[in-house]
């Protein structure tokens, strides 16, 4: 897991890493998020299903309660 420190109050954005499907992280952490080239989906990882998650409507109360 690479960690750091993001200043998202800037006109840039925010960058996610990018993977495909096949070379998504092999140790990931609750919460941790990335852009899937294959499926051009922001996802992220969540480890009460075992599995990386498409972020939509549905996953914003889980992103909320996990990082805020």
């Amino acid at each position: 897991f690479i960690s750091a420190t993001t200043d998202i109050f800037n006109t840039a954005g925010v960058k996610f890493p990018k993977f495909t499907t096949s070379t998504r992280p092999a140790n990931p952490v609750t919460g941790q998020i990335i852009y899937n080239t294959d499926s051009a989906k922001l996802e992220l990882w969540d480890n009460a299903t075992i599995s990386w998650v498409e972020i939509t409507y549905a996953a914003k109360s889980f992103l909320y309660n996990t990082i805020i």
